[in-house]
């Protein structure tokens, strides 16, 4: 039983069938006499009797003398459709008076409900004074508000012969709720994939495919805002061709057709961050992206460029639009400051798919949003750099779920191009595919990518044969890119390697102009940027245990001060001398350092790090001391008033243990100034 058979069964007990056509919210739906049904449907006795009176599905058009139709309403009304219009005809003590016309041309082409067979929706079609067709859905709801779906008529230019100002038309608004169900449909209102493999619904409404059942698409406030402009032959020309040219942007493109086969890939949700400087191109790839499925012009309403600097029920709400379609997310530093704590918890929440449970007005629940995503981001900064900044903790989670990329590629010393002919300008290129898919061609990539999939997928042994062939090309991809690689490694390669196979799909289909292996060959180099980044934030982990264990080995070349005393203590004076730690008075933990830098490097290269390195990392981390006057980048300081007495002024690598001992020390800290 397919879902309009279910949602029928539910709704009329099985009673009426459906054809095999699909509609669209847009479609026009003419006054054809043979679109109404002429066979009385099998109904029980029983329930005919209890129900028929009240049930429009159990209501049916007759074909009067004259050629006219009509419809009983109830015992007492009838109404009539003839070439002028509509016209009711009132029965007073059992005689039928002259029927009078209450609206030009109107009709309900099809009743609607959902799988559940609920959210029941009217199709309404009408012919204005000049002869043009209209078509408009409703909420079965709407009714209720008589007023307020004779405006949609009137604006929409059906003649309605009587107002009221209360009820708008009586007589309208009770054909409307009594007219027979000329056919039913289920009406889906999001976007996307309805059986995956065999059909979907475009962001604008468009049905690609074969559905199983009648459609109608409801789902208007759930739309991105895709449009198209130019041939897929002058995007192929003016943005996919000249994209080779830069491993990020021919990545991105590829990331754009990804979602389309996340049905088909268990596990390869997430999201890529382009980090970089200012005017590097970061911004461009993500148009570039974009231009999949749309314009990129972020100056122009209705861009789908998202941007960081929103709330997080913003960020849910575009989510939820752009379930089963990339989202394109431009700045991350953008966000307020104070959300930034948020930050973490929110690409957890975006990359899981699923809202905050909230309530409505009348202090119910409401059900959570929810979606599959698969989103680009760029900024200058990376997540945890921007976390670091204000001690905000950023578990290894999110590391996972948000792959950080170099947007300047290695041995490229500006901007995101990485394979130009001699003497090319990266800037030229990068702008000219900037402004091709902003304001010249786009939006016809994505669409054909679709089209030609279902092709594919129908003519080459279906859907499951399909998910097996990408699965084996997936681990094929991983194994070749990453042997051996830990498990966290191996997941975020699903996710590159889908973005791979996504470029080839689009490549064998002759959406993207390149040859075979160069969709896998830009995501591979972007996997591997991605992986240093990644392993050297693991070392640099590692690398922040380092100074506590000098100091536990070796704890007589160190002196000790205690936190808040001002005093220092020196252990042994005959030791090469390392630095100062200055520790909790109670339990002798460690709060913060103050290391030699020579002293320090040598005993860290002891154990295979160097000593800047080791620092760095602390600063990446928010936790180096170096004051206003020596600058964010400086390693080393010299205090030109040391904390602590018997300390000399450096210079010294200081920073404080941890994020919790700077934030439980720092307000009431004796720390007074570097130089």
């Amino acid at each position: 039983m397919n879902d309009l058979e279910h949602a029928k069964e539910k709704a009329l007990s099985g009673e009426l069938k459906a054809t095999n056509e699909t509609i669209n919210a847009e479609t026009i739906v003419k006054d054809d006499a043979a679109n109404v049904s002429s066979e009385k449907p099998d109904v029980d006795p029983i329930d005919a009797e209890d129900n028929s009176a009240e049930d429009s599905s159990l209501r049916e058009w007759a074909v009067n003398s004259d050629g006219s139709e009509s419809f009983e309403a109830d015992d007492n009304t009838r109404f009539i459709r003839k070439a002028p219009g509509i016209y009711v005809e009132k029965r007073i003590k059992d005689e039928w008076m002259v029927p009078r016309r209450i609206c030009g041309p109107l009709r309900v082409a099809a009743t609607a409900v959902n799988r559940d067979s609920d959210n029941w929706m009217l199709k309404l079609s009408w012919m204005d004074a000049r002869g043009f067709t209209h078509s408009k859905v409703i909420s079965k709801g709407d009714l209720s508000e008589g007023k307020k779906v004779v405006r949609l008529l009137l604006e929409g230019g059906l003649d309605i012969d009587a107002l009221s100002s209360q009820t708008g038309n009586t007589d309208v608004i009770k054909f409307l709720l009594k007219h027979p169900v000329e056919k039913w449909l289920i009406s889906i209102e999001r976007t996307g994939w309805g059986t995956p493999g065999k059909w979907l619904i475009l962001p604008d409404g468009t049905i690609v495919g074969t559905p199983e059942e009648e459609i109608l698409f409801t789902g208007d406030r759930f739309m991105p805002f895709y449009e198209a402009r130019g041939t897929l032959e002058e995007w192929q020309k003016s943005v996919a061709k000249p994209a080779t040219k830069s491993s990020r942007i021919a990545f991105a493109i590829c990331a754009a057709f990804a979602p389309l086969l996340l049905k088909f890939a268990s596990a390869c949700e997430g999201g890529f961050h382009f980090i970089g400087k200012t005017g590097c191109g970061k911004s461009s790839s993500l148009r570039a992206g974009l231009s999949v499925w749309s314009f990129a012009d972020h100056t122009q309403p209705g861009c789908e460029l998202g941007s960081w600097k929103t709330t997080e029920v913003g960020i849910e709400t575009f989510a939820d639009r752009h379930s089963n379609w990339p989202m394109f997310l431009d700045e991350l530093g953008s966000a307020k400051a104070s959300d930034v704590k948020n930050l973490p918890a929110l690409i957890y929440m975006l990359v899981n798919g699923q809202g905050k449970r909230r309530g409505n007005r009348a202090l119910k629940a409401a059900r959570p949003m929810s979606w599959s995503a698969f989103f680009l981001s760029t900024g200058e900064l990376t997540l945890e750099e921007m976390a670091a900044r204000q001690n905000i903790p950023v578990d290894g989670g999110v590391k996972v779920r948000l792959a950080n990329i170099p947007a300047v590629p290695d041995n490229v010393k500006d901007g995101v191009c990485d394979f130009l002919a001699p003497g090319e300008d990266w800037m030229k290129v990068v702008g000219d595919i900037s402004e091709a898919a902003s304001r010249k061609c786009y939006g016809t990539a994505g669409p054909e990518f679709a089209r030609r999939l279902i092709e594919h997928i129908e003519t080459n042994g279906g859907v499951e044969t399909f998910k097996r062939r990408l699965s084996n090309r997936l681990k094929e991809w991983i194994d070749k890119s990453a042997p051996n690689a830990p498990q966290e490694v191996r997941r975020v390669g699903r996710r590159f390697a889908l973005v791979a196979m996504a470029g080839e799909i689009a490549t064998a289909l002759g959406v993207l102009p390149w040859d075979s292996e160069t969709a896998s060959m830009f995501a591979r180099i972007c996997f591997e940027s991605w992986r240093r980044e990644y392993e050297q934030a693991e070392s640099d982990g590692d690398a922040k245990g380092v100074p506590l264990a000098i100091f536990r080995a070796y704890p007589s070349k160190f002196a000790i001060g205690y936190e808040g005393t001002g005093q220092i203590e020196v252990m042994n004076e005959t030791e090469p001398f390392i630095g100062y730690s200055i520790l909790e008075e109670k339990n002798g933990e460690p709060v913060r350092m103050f290391l030699v830098p020579a002293s320090f490097d040598q005993e860290a290269r002891k154990l295979g790090h160097s000593g800047k390195n080791v620092v760095r990392a602390f600063r990446d981390a928010g936790l180096l001391i170096n004051g206003k006057k020596d600058g964010p980048r400086r390693l080393a300081s010299r205090f030109y008033k040391p904390p602590y007495k018997s300390m000399s002024h450096g210079p010294f690598y200081a920073f404080w243990v941890t994020s919790e001992m700077k934030d439980k020390y720092e307000s009431a800290s004796t720390f007074k100034g570097v130089r």
